[in-house]
């Protein structure tokens, strides 16, 4: 099984703020990573994330009175705060390296990580003839959602060298052909999950095929 460590991101989509929001969580930012240990060079700098921070609040506030000039004003700062913004998250990202805790240090929002779902062991294996000669139709049970399943056999006997053939198939049976008959055959299957997730059954299967 492998396990895969869900990867953090920061959140970008500062379009859908308020310009209110906007100017909290540009605040917030500026004080989280002032000072920081974990960003000693911000790119772009601090003072110019200082600076369009503050002219932004202050054409909000010229804007108040109506004037379309200033309300034009206020939209363009917003523009510019909003690329900084962005510019900064790619900087953190790249400095961060993927870190969460130290992602977590600059005050940017991040994206909820999804929790690592496993699947457990497919259980009741088993082996049947099939309907025709040179066939056994295998098939399985698992207590959860495979994305798909590894239907395996190989020649008796049955060694640590054997070399399994497998085939892919989303359901819980299927149908092996063109087996050699009356050879023995091992079988097993494997459940696929998220993750690169791969669970091999307990049991070993043989059979003798008709």
């Amino acid at each position: 099984m492998t396990n895969v460590i869900p990867r953090t991101r920061i959140k970008t989509s500062f379009l859908k703020f308020s310009s209110s929001a906007l100017l909290t969580l540009a605040t917030y930012i500026l004080s989280r990573i002032s000072n920081n240990p974990n960003f000693l060079t911000p790119s772009p700098t601090l003072a110019a994330f200082a600076e369009v921070i503050s002219n932004f609040q202050n054409a909000m506030i010229a804007a108040l009175t109506g004037d379309r000039q200033k309300i034009e004003l206020r939209k363009q700062a917003r523009v510019d705060l909003i690329t900084v913004l962005i510019d900064l998250a790619e900087y953190v990202t790249f400095t961060a390296g993927g870190v969460p805790a130290v992602l977590e240090s600059s005050g940017f929002e991040m994206y909820k990580q999804r929790e690592p779902v496993y699947i457990p062991k497919p259980e009741n294996v088993l082996v049947k003839e099939g309907l025709n000669s040179g066939e056994l139709i295998l098939s399985v049970q698992l207590k959860g959602k495979a994305q798909c399943y590894f239907f395996q056999y190989t020649l008796d006997p049955l060694t640590e060298n054997s070399v399994w053939e497998s085939i892919a198939a989303t359901t819980k049976e299927y149908t092996l052909t063109g087996l050699e008959k009356g050879k023995m055959y091992w079988c097993r299957v494997a459940a696929v999950g998220g993750n690169n997730q791969i669970v091999y059954s307990d049991e070993y299967l043989s059979r003798i095929v008709q």
